[in-house]
């Protein structure tokens, strides 16, 4: 039984802590192209997983309970690890998620700013690219806005990254015992 619940607490964090460490990486790229809907997408994307991953942490707790006293509360790695965990869970939902969904009404309002005209053999030619391209641009105080919230995004995923990798490597060493 053991073995069973440790290859299913595996697979679980593999398929459900994968995506909700990747998913803010799509969410930063889509608003650096201002892409609202691409940003809308890993919000979703990066709330849901980040709940799933409670699935990973229940099969920790249902594996130290068959694991016949191989793993224990009282371990310190793995009251650190729940500690970590608990703070990674909060700061995707509360932080990563909120500043994607925010980034993402943002670009849904914007509106483009006329890019600059080209002149092409005497003709002047407007080249206004759309919301959702590489190019467009968007108000000053919105690109502030925009600016700030991929800021706090990019700290607040890469911490919640941090901690799950100092999580894998408790797992793997289980040091303090």
């Amino acid at each position: 039984m053991t073995k069973f619940v440790l290859t299913l607490h595996v697979l679980a964090a593999v398929f459900l802590i994968g995506p909700m460490a990747i998913s803010p990486m799509m969410g930063m790229r889509a608003i650096r192209r201002h892409d609202a809907r691409g940003v809308h997408e890993a919000a979703r994307t990066t709330t849901l997983y980040t709940l799933l991953s409670l699935v990973v942490a229940a099969l920790g707790f249902v594996l130290i309970a068959v694991g016949n006293g191989r793993w224990s509360f009282g371990d310190a790695w793995v009251t650190i690890s729940m500690t970590l965990y608990v703070i990674a869970l909060l700061l995707g939902i509360g932080v990563v998620a909120p500043g994607l969904t925010g980034a993402a009404r943002l670009l849904d309002v914007s509106t483009p700013v006329p890019a600059t005209p080209v002149t092409v053999s005497d003709t002047t030619v407007e080249t206004t690219e759309p919301a959702g391209t590489d190019t467009a641009t968007i108000d000053v105080e919105t690109r502030r806005k925009v600016d700030a919230a991929y800021g706090r995004v990019a700290a607040s995923s890469g911490i919640v990254a941090l901690l799950l990798i100092i999580i894998v490597i408790f797992m793997v060493v289980r040091p303090f015992r």
